[in-house]
């Protein structure tokens, strides 16, 4: 129960971030931008996933190690 209420907190945390970064002040018309932000997502989800990764394979060691 205390796994997916954190899971469900983390997740929230990151949806309210990434909407806030990927809102952009009014511009003018003659300013020809690239946008960089799918970039900058994929590699917010990939570090998202290395780090659960290895919160999961932390946490296992420490239930899986056999008792003295």
């Amino acid at each position: 129960m205390k796994k997916s209420i954190k899971l469900f907190a983390l997740l929230f945390m990151l949806v309210i971030n990434i909407n806030l970064l990927i809102a952009q002040p009014e511009q003018d018309e003659d300013i020809d931008d690239v946008p960089v932000d799918a970039g900058i997502s994929l590699l917010a989800g990939a570090g998202a996933v290395f780090g659960i990764k290895k919160m999961n394979k932390k946490y296992s060691l420490k239930e899986k190690s056999p008792k003295s």
